[in-house]
């Protein structure tokens, strides 16, 4: 007991628990600050506010710097013409959401330009935001569906598993759910190796089996925790 206790007393405080206590200490500064002498109050407030603006700078920097590095090198391979990397230095762009970094617009003409060589990760990327995002876009669902069909006619797995879930909930396809079109599109995307699709076979598989599987979409949605569209991540 005596080693646990004296191993945790070691172990580095994390940021969130130093961030709690920076604030604590300004807290208690703010407090006490009518009871200080005149002649020291101004000190104390300035290195109050030294303190708060250091702890911001600290727990930012990290991520700044971060997006910087992503960002110059994604940035210096699209310049090569690699065009998995300009599909990244897009997602990169679009993903930064709150930073410096954040730029849409910048991301959309990345994959649009992905778009007119029929890059199939840009096809995704264009279709993925046109499903359900509305950031930088207007939603279009039948364009998205669209997308996805052309990059999946490429053999590209993760739009094959987009399709899948767009055709079992109905999305943008221009007809009712069908889990058997769904189930045509995760197993080409099984085919391919996508563990993804793979476990979406058996899931809609099951729903054969099940006849309360068969609820309308709107509830299925609601209450399925296997949903999942897909994600900017796993694209290449």
């Amino acid at each position: 007991s005596s080693s646990s206790s004296s191993s945790s007393l070691s172990s580095p405080l994390s940021l969130p628990l130093g961030l709690l206590s920076w604030a604590l200490y300004v807290a208690m500064m703010s407090s006490g600050y009518a009871a200080l002498p005149p002649t020291i109050q101004s000190e104390h407030t300035y290195l109050s506010i030294a303190v708060v603006v250091l702890t911001l700078l600290y727990s930012a920097l990290p991520r700044l710097l971060r997006g910087y590095i992503i960002r110059h090198h994604y940035t210096q391979a699209t310049n090569l013409g690699h065009h998995a990397a300009e599909t990244m230095l897009g997602i990169a762009l679009y993903e930064a959401t709150g930073s410096i970094f954040d730029d849409r617009a910048g991301a959309i003409a990345l994959w649009q330009k992905g778009e007119a060589r029929h890059w199939p990760p840009a096809l995704y990327c264009l279709g993925y935001i046109y499903r359900s995002s509305g950031r930088g876009v207007t939603k279009d669902t039948t364009h998205s569906v669209h997308q996805f069909k052309q990059a999946a006619l490429m053999g590209h797995p993760p739009s094959m598993y987009a399709l899948g879930k767009c055709y079992e909930y109905g999305k943008g396809v221009g007809q009712k759910p069908s889990i058997q079109a769904a189930l045509v599109y995760h197993s080409q995307a099984s085919s391919c190796g996508y563990e993804d699709s793979r476990r979406e076979e058996g899931r809609l598989e099951s729903k054969f089996r099940d006849p309360m599987h068969f609820a309308s979409p709107r509830v299925q949605s609601q209450f399925d925790p296997t949903i999942k569209w897909g994600s900017l991540v796993d694209i290449l």
